[in-house]
């Protein structure tokens, strides 16, 4: 979300093409460093990705699964 939100800020608009164009032209600063991405949408540069989640509780459904 952080880097939608820097792209959509970056870009001045919340338009896919113009967000997209912005993220292919520009490197994004995130907590997790800058990230870039190449021409076909790819990162420039490999790198794990990380991602925290708060507050899920489980349901029967999903914690009854061995």
């Amino acid at each position: 979300m952080e880097l939608l939100g820097n792209a959509i800020t970056g870009a001045k608009s919340i338009n896919d093409d113009q967000v997209a164009n912005y993220l292919r032209s520009n490197p994004v600063k995130t907590i997790m460093g800058d990230i870039k991405f190449g021409k076909g949408g790819e990162w420039a540069e490999s790198r794990m990705l990380q991602v925290q989640y708060h507050g899920i509780k489980a349901t029967p459904s999903t914690s009854s699964r061995a």
